[in-house]
């Protein structure tokens, strides 16, 4: 239906349009899972977010939370990003070029919202599946193997950090080496989703129903 087609690209359009929009949007989805595997560790998640968060806008970059996962109408964290995107951004302070997406949106206006992004780091399983096949230059900050599996197919391991191991000068280190090799990494996942797509020993449902839907990218149909 083109006519709700037209209401959809409108209504990502409006979350791109903060801040300065002559500067790059670095999409971030933060997991109240990776949260909550921090905490156990005593590892200040929201803290080195939000600096991260900090130092993307001192990049010149704008920066938009996308919760990936989200219920708007309650605080807990089950299946429930917002509130602890509410956390991040409580310390880093007003900024007119850090936004957030506060409604719950569907698999595609998900995806296709990433897919706007110049740059992306997730936490959520699915915010990273998303942003791979949007062939969007994509870091991770994870909690299983099941993250590094995933990169591995497209070669990227480079850009993971399991929460473990995750400090800030960890997470600038990633994003300098995502964003001097963007192009070449946007290259490189458009080379591997076909063969992604073909490969029948992968055993992760939801990357390979993601993976034949057709991605639409600016109206345009690509099919992997």
């Amino acid at each position: 239906n083109t006519a709700e087609m037209n209401v959809l690209n409108e209504k990502l359009v409006a979350y791109l349009n903060f801040g300065d929009t002559s500067k790059k949007i670095v999409g971030l989805c933060p997991s109240s899972v990776v949260y909550k595997a921090c905490q156990k560790r005593n590892i200040d998640y929201v803290k080195i977010n939000a600096e991260f968060t900090n130092y993307l806008i001192q990049k010149n970059y704008r920066v938009l939370f996308i919760p990936h996962s989200i219920r708007p109408a309650t605080t807990k964290l089950k299946n429930n990003d917002l509130p602890v995107i509410n956390k991040i951004i409580a310390l880093t302070g007003s900024n007119k070029n850090i936004s957030v997406v506060k409604d719950e949106l569907n698999s595609i206006q998900l995806r296709k919202l990433i897919g706007q992004c110049n740059l992306f780091i997730g936490s959520r399983f699915h915010s990273m599946i998303s942003s791979l096949s949007m062939a969007v230059p994509t870091a991770v900050c994870g909690w299983g193997h099941k993250y590094f599996e995933i990169l591995d197919l497209f070669g990227l391991r480079d850009y993971a950090i399991d929460y473990h191991q995750l400090s800030l000068d960890g997470m600038t280190k990633i994003f300098e080496n995502l964003q001097a090799n963007s192009n070449n990494i946007h290259e490189k996942i458009n080379l591997a989703l076909p063969n992604v797509n073909a490969d029948a020993n992968i055993q992760i449902d939801a990357l390979i129903k993601l993976l034949k839907n057709n991605s639409t990218i600016n109206g345009a149909d690509r099919k992997w």
